[in-house]
Formats: structure tokens, C-alpha cells, sequence
């Protein structure tokens, strides 16, 4: 047993969960941690995503005050010969989700004892935890706290998987926009001041920007899933609402419960009466998460980059807000770079008793989820289905489950 008297309790759905769902939310707010987290979040994601797999929300307390909460599943995945089986966090497949870790920090050891104990019992699956956030701190600290009570036997890999993309907020539009280089400070501007030119004959028309809310949500929310497929689909890939399995239906769900408690800022930017676009973002530990966005392509505004004013109205509201950052999510690109985001390494955790025969199953399950990526991923996917047009195309839903494996690339 853990030394400091911690405890541990292992919750097998959410009927008994929801009593601690206050305090789960606290706890997670106070850690710092990401909104993919959150009791709701993941109560929705397990409805839909948890068939055929196992709950084990592992909750740490010490003297009645919680000091850890790992929101866990046990999968089973085939590697061609023997299922293996694998630990997960909660939304960490079937959406886009990363975290930092809900363990506070002078309680790793502690936490990381029973966690060994729990994996003992359980037969020792494999752990994975990740995507880790691209600003978790802590990496150092899991590395010490694994040495003092894991590595005797059990060995760990991390890995860096991905890169996030965020934007510390400034106090004022004025300082964010001196923030970035002139030039992206000029097209901003120009941009705004080429609407007026389209209509000079309105006075007073001016961008405005709403957040939309329970009576319009169903409407607004159908017209930019269809903005949103539109655009990728013009560039060859599905969109998200159309490769993610029952990504529509999860994300109508997970905002209904957000409105309810103040934690999505669906952005709605408007001209003259035409739509613009949308910016969908959750709201959660002083932070916005802009998950995705969407932008008109009416040949009308054909000249103005309408995604450079959708963001500027995002960072408008992040301000009046006084947002500490706006986590932007995983991946590269450019033009965010441009407008100040700030690239953050994020890692994968992988934790396994040192045993040959646990090593082999994994080593063959990371060889046939190699395999399946190359003939589904890159060969039908990404090749065969930009070729023949096929925007309809899905991520398998067998695929995603072995996408922690980092085999994208």
C-alpha cells in the first residue's frame, strides 16, 4: 500500500460515477487539466464510443480530497494471433482530444504505486496515456516517479507524437495585433477595411459576431458541419463530420450538455446578413479550445480571407473574456503560426511489464496495425480516395482503435 494514506477507488460506470461529478469537474479545473476530461465530456464520449471495452475510472483520494483521477478503459485489440490488452484514457481515440495528466504533482509516487498494483491485478495490460498535451510540464516529474516505483519491472516509452498549436491572449486587440508581424497586421486590417468597400452603400455595416445559442443551435450547427465537409471536400479530404464515425450525433450531444454549463462558445460571424462562418470552440479552465472552424464560399467575398476575420473575431471574444490561452489543437500549420501561434510538443506514454511474452504480443501488434495502416490508411484513404473523389470515404472504426500506435505517419 501507498504511503500518506492514499486511496483508490476503481468505478466501473458512470451510475456510480455521477455522484462525484462536481467534484470531478473541480478537481480537473484545479489541475489545470483540458475539457476532454471533464465528467461530461466523458460520460457522452463512453455512451457513444464504449461498446465491447471496459470502464475503470481509477479515482485517488487522500484524507477525503482528491489528489489523482484517471478516466481509464480496458480495449482488446487482435494482433493477428492473440488479443492484447490495452489501458487507455477516455477520448483518447474515436475524437480529437490531448491532456495533462489529473495527478497532482507531490502525489506522482503515491499515485503511481497503486496504479502498479491496479495494472498487477488487471494482468497487466499494456498502459497507454496520452495524447499528452503540448503544454504539460510534468514529463520530467512522470519520468522520476516511474524510476522510484516502475522501472524494476516494468519498462516505459514516450514518444513525441504530434505538435499543438496555442495562443497566449494578450490585454487588448491593439497589443495582440503588434504581437504578430506587420504584414499579417496589414492583411487583417485590409480585409476588414475591404468589406466596407463591398458595400459602401450601407452605413454602419459592420461584422458582427454572435454566440449561437439552444433555440438556434440544431440550424446553425447542420449549416456549419456543411461548411466545414464543404471545404475539405473541395480539397479532396471528407471533412471531420464526415470520416469520424457518428461525429455528428457526439458532437450535437456534448453541446447540448456544454450550453447548459457556459462551456461552448459557438461563434457565428456575420455580414450584411451572410454567414461567414463559424468558430467552434469549448470554454473550459479559463481557456478556449478552437476544435474546428468553418468559413463561407460565397465567390462574393472571393477576395477577402474571411478565416483571418473569423479568427480576429475569436480573439475579440477571447479578450472581453480574459481567456489565458487559446489552445488551437494538434498539428501544423502556417497560417497560424503567422497570425502568433506558438508550436508545443505533444508526447505518448507507454508503459508494459517487462515480460517476452508481453513484449512479442505488443511488438506483433504494432507490426499488424502497421500493416492495416499502410493497405487502409495510406493506400485507400489517403491515395485511392483523394484520387477517385470518394468524399464520402470513413476512418474505419477497427483503424482508429489501434491509432495510438503513432502509425500515422
Amino acid at each position: 500500500m501507498a504511503n500518506k494514506n492514499i486511496e483508490m477507488t476503481v468505478f466501473s460506470s458512470f451510475e456510480e460515477l455521477k455522484k462525484i461529478e462536481k467534484e470531478w469537474d473541480n478537481f480537473l479545473e484545479n489541475s489545470g487539466c483540458e475539457i476532454f476530461l471533464s465528467y461530461e465530456w466523458c460520460r457522452i464520449w463512453w455512451n457513444f464510443y464504449g461498446n465491447k471495452r471496459k470502464l475503470k475510472v481509477i479515482v485517488f483520494t487522500h484524507e477525503n480530497n482528491t489528489i489523482g483521477l484517471l478516466p481509464l478503459f480496458i480495449d482488446k485489440l487482435w494482433n493477428g494471433f492473440k488479443y492484447v490488452k490495452v489501458l487507455k484514457l477516455i477520448s483518447s481515440d474515436f475524437t480529437l482530444a490531448q491532456f495533462h495528466l489529473p495527478i497532482k504533482n507531490e502525489y506522482l509516487s503515491e499515485v503511481f504505486e497503486l496504479l502498479r498494483n491496479f495494472l498487477e491485478h488487471e494482468k497487466n495490460p499494456i498502459l497507454y496515456l496520452g495524447p499528452i498535451a503540448g503544454k504539460y510540464k510534468n514529463m520530467d516529474k512522470i519520468n522520476a516517479a516511474f524510476e522510484t516505483i516502475f522501472s524494476d519491472t516494468y519498462s516505459m516509452k514516450i514518444f513525441k507524437s504530434n505538435v499543438e498549436t496555442y495562443f497566449n491572449m494578450k490585454k487588448s486587440l491593439d497589443e495582440y495585433l503588434n504581437s504578430i508581424n506587420n504584414k499579417e497586421k496589414a492583411d487583417i486590417n485590409r480585409n476588414y477595411r475591404y468589406l466596407q468597400k463591398l458595400d459602401s452603400k450601407f452605413i454602419n455595416t459592420s461584422v458582427e459576431t454572435i454566440i449561437v445559442g439552444p433555440e438556434c443551435f440544431e440550424k446553425d450547427f447542420d449549416e456549419f458541419v456543411k461548411m466545414h465537409n464543404k471545404h475539405w471536400q473541395f480539397l479532396g479530404m471528407p471533412g471531420h463530420f464526415s470520416d469520424w464515425p457518428d461525429s455528428i450525433q457526439f458532437h450535437k450531444k456534448i453541446c447540448y450538455e456544454l450550453l447548459k454549463k457556459d462551456r461552448l462558445m459557438f461563434l457565428k460571424i456575420i455580414y450584411n446578413g451572410d454567414c461567414l462562418g463559424y468558430e467552434y470552440i469549448f470554454k473550459f479552465n479559463n481557456r478556449y479550445y478552437e476544435f474546428l472552424n468553418s468559413r463561407t464560399d460565397n465567390s462574393y467575398y472571393k477576395n477577402i480571407s474571411t478565416g483571418k476575420i473569423n479568427f480576429s473575431e475569436m480573439i475579440k471574444y477571447a479578450l472581453t473574456d480574459k481567456i489565458d490561452y487559446i489552445d488551437s489543437m494538434r498539428g501544423k500549420y502556417e497560417h497560424k503560426i503567422k497570425l502568433g501561434g506558438e508550436l508545443h510538443d505533444m508526447h505518448e506514454i507507454f508503459i508494459i511489464k517487462k515480460s517476452f511474452l508481453l513484449k512479442l504480443n505488443y511488438s506483433i501488434l504494432k507490426l499488424f496495425a502497421k500493416f492495416y495502416t499502410i493497405l487502409f490508411y495510406k493506400i485507400w484513404y489517403l491515395r485511392l480516395g483523394k484520387k477517385f473523389k470518394i468524399n464520402n470515404r470513413k476512418l474505419s472504426k477497427f483503424w482508429i482503435r489501434y491509432s495510438f500506435l503513432g502509425l500515422f505517419d
